[in-house]
């Protein structure tokens, strides 16, 4: 009887182990170009006309895309527990931003970490 219990128990464990969804790193879900569909304080009310898209790329680099001046910037990013875009100066000096993020339904939710800007939440679509 204690060997058939061992065995159902060590079968449920099998089991269920093999059910679980694999979880994707941050690392992974970021890359591609997300279009910004809202930008604000956290009303959730979308942009009429997206006026660009971040695109980040696998080797930390962001390509921001500006479709009103056809010009694109190229930033660094790295991704922990935040996201951290950075641009270097002409002087040598770089501006490092991080944000909060989340990611959900194709969506990825920034909001600005440690400083304060106009609107603190945007959101982006895949």
């Amino acid at each position: 009887m204690k060997k058939t219990s061992i065995i159902f128990l060590l079968f449920i464990y099998v089991l269920s182990s093999a059910c679980k969804e694999e979880e994707i790193s941050p690392k992974e879900i970021i890359l591609g170009k997300w279009e910004e569909i809202y930008l604000g304080n956290g009303e959730e009310r979308p942009l009429l006309v997206p006026s660009g898209y971040r695109q980040f790329l696998s080797d930390s680099v962001l390509i921001e895309y500006d479709y009103a001046t056809k010009k694109s910037f190229e930033k660094k990013y790295w991704i922990d527990s935040l996201l951290h875009i950075g641009t270097q100066r002409q002087d040598g000096f770089w501006l490092i931003f991080d944000y909060k993020y989340q990611f959900y339904d194709d969506n990825l939710r920034l909001e600005t970490n440690n400083f304060s800007t106009i609107f603190n939440v945007s959101i982006s679509k895949k």
